[in-house]
């Protein structure tokens, strides 16, 4: 017996500020339909409709900390690749096989150049070889969905570059297309933060 009721009407396309609609009980929930039904789960999905804050990392950053952003599950990274060069992240974790990194462009999309993990070695790895003639902006999206990582218990990302970070890079912007600003920048090498 069905519980809920099914939602008859054509739908359009929904755009990305739109919350799925939660689908609506006509009958008193009893243990089988709770046992059915993940309140966790719609929520997360929920929170992965909207644009995903970057944290733009500084140029000479070799390691980053963070953690999956709650209930969305994970946290966006926004990097500057020169022409001709390349760059290689990491993830790190005592639970590395539940987490997954995506690298995609500014749409949200692969282009020519990135190659994610796609040999199944359970390796969090992405990179990245710049085929323009410009700098480009990458984004990185380290997926956490079972919220493996919190301020306590956060991931560390390895950051790879071919070019020696002093390289002056033209200023291209990170936060566009579909991403906004983190509220925060992220941490600078642990070299830098001893200095100071």
């Amino acid at each position: 017996m069905n519980r809920i009721r099914p939602n008859q009407e054509k739908k359009r396309p929904l755009r990305f500020n739109e919350l799925l609609a939660t689908p609506r009980c006509t009958e008193r929930p009893d243990e089988t339909f709770w046992r059915t039904r993940d309140l966790a789960a719609e929520i997360q999905r929920n929170a992965r409709r909207g644009p995903i804050p970057i944290v733009r990392i500084a140029p000479d950053a070799s390691e980053v900390k963070g953690f999956g952003l709650f209930p969305a599950g994970w946290r966006g990274y926004g990097f500057v690749v020169p022409p001709g060069e390349s760059l290689k992240v990491s993830l790190f974790h005592p639970n590395r096989g539940w987490f997954r990194l995506q690298m995609v462009n500014k749409w949200g999309n692969l282009e020519e150049g990135m190659l994610q993990n796609v040999v199944r070695t359970f390796e969090p790895v992405v990179t990245y070889t710049n085929p323009s003639k410009q700098a480009r902006a990458i984004y990185v999206i380290a997926d956490d969905p079972g919220w493996m990582s919190y301020e306590q218990n956060p991931f560390t990302l390895k950051i790879e570059r071919s070019w020696d970070p002093a390289l002056k890079l033209d200023d291209t912007p990170v936060v566009q297309g579909i991403w906004t600003a983190a509220a925060e920048e992220a941490p600078k090498p642990e070299a830098e933060a001893k200095k100071g």
